[in-house]
């Protein structure tokens, strides 16, 4: 039977994934691997990514043989997956067809190291950040990147070629917004968009 299109995007807040969750073998050696600062996160994105599966539809993360390829990008049986997380915020989109998600919380800092780096924008991106001293369009601008490339899964780098990851050419693929007043910011990278899909978003933090 083939499924309806669909968009289900959760985000939750860390205080909510308390609740320890079965994890694959693979998937606890990988938080075993990780620096001890990115341990707590990477399991809370777990804990999120199974809540998520569960309250979509109705069935255990582990019946759908979560797993990686060898590039890193997560699947699972029969639907599309995209997690990103930033400070205490986590985000899961689930969909009938290929998605990107990504969440970044707003920070001073991090807007005046990355948004000098122009190696990593194209030109017309460069316009669009830069056209005013303002956080926000920078914010936007890379939340809509970072979701654009796990929606292509390229095959390069990320680091190395941000500039080719040109949002500018998708404009019909986003959908955007933020939380608690602008203190984190997120995009929803879908080709559903432009059918006209509606995403549905689940989340008991406050939205702008």
């Amino acid at each position: 039977m083939e499924i309806q299109p669909f968009i289900k995007v959760f985000i939750f807040e860390g205080d909510q994934l308390v609740e320890p969750c079965p994890m694959p073998q693979w998937r606890i050696d990988e938080i075993e691997r990780a620096h001890p600062f990115d341990k707590r996160d990477k399991e809370l994105i777990w804990r999120a990514l199974t809540i998520a599966v569960n309250k979509a539809f109705g069935v255990t993360l582990e019946s759908l043989n979560p797993r990686k390829d060898y590039l890193g990008k997560l699947y699972i049986d029969n639907y599309h997956v995209s997690i990103s997380h930033s400070g205490n915020r986590f985000m899961v989109g689930l969909s009938s067809h290929n998605i990107g998600v990504d969440i970044m919380k707003n920070s001073e800092y991090r807007y005046y190291a990355l948004s000098e780096n122009k190696s990593y924008w194209s030109k017309d991106e460069q316009k669009i950040i830069y056209a005013k001293d303002e956080i926000a369009p920078f914010y936007i601008t890379w939340c809509k990147k970072e979701a654009l490339y796990k929606f292509l899964n390229p095959g390069f780098p990320y680091k190395e070629n941000k500039a080719r990851v040109d949002t500018t050419k998708y404009k019909s693929m986003f959908r955007i917004g933020s939380l608690e007043r602008e203190y984190h910011f997120f995009a929803i990278c879908s080709e559903l968009f432009k059918e006209h899909v509606k995403p549905q978003l689940f989340t008991n933090l406050e939205l702008d």
